[in-house]
């Protein structure tokens, strides 16, 4: 038998995943393919009610959410790549993603290694 299923509001989601996907395409261009797969580890592993977007903002940040408790902030850097920085947009850059590094893996490492303590290592 079947499971029931729910609908979801996903307007505000779809409304910011539109945004993003403007930006990466005018701004982005080293990181379109990155920046979906950050997009979807951030929905996946965020703590539930952390997420932050800024719709105003026309370049760089594209969002900030927690991580058991850790904020981080992705945006985009000027030399096409996107920086993951501690706390705010202008903390430390922590890891960096861009389309010319195989890194699929990596990303899923880092993603799993904020929330999971027994993948860290």
């Amino acid at each position: 038998m079947p499971t029931a299923q729910r609908a979801i509001d996903t307007g505000h989601l779809t409304a910011w995943a539109t945004m993003v996907r403007r930006n990466v395409n005018h701004h982005g261009k080293h990181v379109r393919a990155t920046v979906p797969k950050i997009v979807g580890f951030v929905l996946l592993y965020h703590d539930q009610g952390t997420l932050q977007v800024s719709a105003g903002e026309k370049f760089s940040s594209f969002g900030s959410a927690e991580f058991r408790g850790k904020r981080l902030a992705f945006c985009y850097s000027h030399k096409g790549r996107v920086d993951v920085r501690a706390g705010t947009f202008r903390g430390e850059v922590i890891e960096q993603f861009d389309d010319h590094n195989k890194n699929d893996m990596r990303m899923l490492r880092f993603f799993r290694g904020l929330v999971d303590i027994h993948d860290q290592g």
